[in-house]
């Protein structure tokens, strides 16, 4: 279960309902959520957050909206990296980001990968592995030479969709 912390909290013990309005911090192991809106029911252990920046195993998260599963975090038009996330160095724009805590792993689909703040590709399906280097975090090498002018090079595994990898 999550510890939350807040100003104002509203609970509905016959629903098990907690409800937070006015911005609330959560942390649960590695995990912590900041957020403006929280809507937990404590029997299922189980809520919706709005306007959420989170960590996760060394990534900083923010999204617009945020379901809180027993065993899956999903965070709807999510923005993550590595990088601090004041002006991050590089970054993915997601429709959709599910995290799955136990097993370490992150699920971007329809991303959009930045470095700083050009566009660089789309990746329909990527896939962070904390536990393995098969699909490990972009660290980008961003660069300048005279046969190739400014670069960004990296070594990404991605899926096209869910039988082709690439």
């Amino acid at each position: 279960s999550y510890k939350v912390s807040a100003n104002q909290t509203e609970v509905d013990i016959a629903q098990n309902q907690l409800k937070v309005k006015y911005g609330f911090v959560m942390q649960r192991d590695e995990q912590r959520f900041e957020g403006r809106f929280l809507d937990y029911n404590l029997a299922l252990d189980e809520g919706v957050a709005r306007d959420v920046s989170l960590t996760f195993g060394g990534s900083y998260v923010k999204g617009r909206k945020v379901d809180i599963k027993r065993n899956k975090i999903i965070v709807y038009d999510a923005v993550f990296t590595r990088c601090e996330l004041g002006a991050p160095c590089y970054r993915f724009e997601a429709k959709l980001l599910t995290i799955y805590p136990e097993w370490n792993i992150m699920v971007a689909n329809d991303a959009l990968f930045y470095a700083s703040n050009a566009p660089v590709f789309y990746v329909p399906v990527y896939i962070i592995d904390r536990n393995s280097r098969a699909y490990s975090d972009v660290i980008p090498e961003l660069g300048e030479n005279r046969t190739e002018g400014r670069y960004v090079k990296m070594k990404l595994g991605y899926f096209a969709n869910e039988k082709l990898q690439g």
